[in-house]
C-alpha cells in the first residue's frame, strides 16, 4: 500500500507544557476557549489522594465543549478544582499538573487490516510513540470521529506494544484502565486486541503525534 500525507496537512508548532494552576484554572480557560485533545503531564497516581513526586507520566485528554472529559486517567474524570488540588504526596505537598495544547490528528497516513486467512496487509507505524489511531470497532479514549491516541513500545520479543500512557523522559509505556495491560498493537486474532474479546480487524493512522519538551529542557 502506497501511503502518502496530505501536503495540505499543516504540522502542529511546538508544544510548550504549561501550569495548569492551583486548581486547573489555566487549563479551563484554555479548553473554553479551544475544546478538543490536550497534552496532560500528571504525577502519577499511588493510591487514594497520593501521587508520587518523581514519577510522571504523560498522555492526550479530550476535553468536550461542555467542559466534560475523555481519558484513561481514573483519578480525572472532570475538570473540577478539586481534581487538581488533590495531587499531592502522601505528606500533602502539592504537586503541578501541566498541560499542553490544543491538539489535532492529522491527515491519514495509512491503514491496516488483518485477514483470517492470510498474512495482515497495509500500514504498521516504523516508529515507537504516540499515534493518533482509529479502529472499526472503537477505543475508549477517543474523540467524536472514533480517533484517539496510542502510545507504541517495542517489546523484548520485538512486537509493538500498546499503552494509553507513557513515563516522558524514557518513553516507557504505562498501562492505564482503558487497556489494563499492554496489549500488541498487531496479532494473529486481530489489532490492539490481545484477549480477542472485541475483533478489530481495522486500523487507520492519522500520524504520529507532536510531544512537547520535558519541563526544563
Amino acid at each position: 500500500m502506497s501511503v502518502q500525507r496530505d501536503p495540505n496537512d499543516e504540522p502542529s508548532p511546538e508544544l510548550q507544557w504549561q501550569e495548569a494552576g492551583p486548581t486547573g484554572e489555566a487549563l479551563r480557560a484554555a479548553a473554553a476557549a479551544a475544546p478538543g485533545w490536550y497534552w496532560l503531564l500528571r504525577p502519577q497516581s499511588e493510591g487514594p489522594g497520593a501521587y508520587a513526586a518523581d514519577d510522571l507520566i504523560t498522555l492526550p485528554i479530550y476535553i468536550r465543549p461542555d467542559g466534560s472529559l475523555q481519558s484513561p486517567l481514573s483519578d480525572l474524570s472532570d475538570l473540577r478544582p478539586e481534581a487538581f488540588t488533590g495531587v499531592q504526596t502522601a505528606a500533602g505537598q502539592p504537586l503541578p499538573t501541566r498541560f499542553a495544547g490544543p491538539l489535532r490528528p492529522g491527515a491519514l497516513v495509512g491503514s491496516l487490516r488483518v485477514r483470517a486467512d492470510g498474512p495482515p496487509e497495509g500500514f504498521v507505524p516504523s516508529a515507537a510513540g504516540w499515534w493518533w489511531c482509529r479502529t472499526e470497532k472503537r477505543l475508549n479514549h477517543v474523540d467524536p470521529n472514533g480517533i484517539g491516541p496510542i502510545y507504541l513500545a517495542p517489546s523484548p520479543k520485538g512486537e509493538l506494544l500498546v499503552y494509553s500512557a507513557a513515563h516522558p523522559d524514557n518513553g516507557v509505556g504505562v498501562d492505564l484502565f482503558e487497556l489494563g495491560f499492554a496489549e500488541p498493537l498487531l496479532a494473529r486474532w486481530g489489532i490492539i486486541d490481545g484477549a480477542g474479546e472485541a475483533g478489530r480487524v481495522e486500523a487507520h493512522f492519522y500520524g504520529p503525534i507532536p510531544t512537547p519538551r520535558s519541563p526544563g529542557a
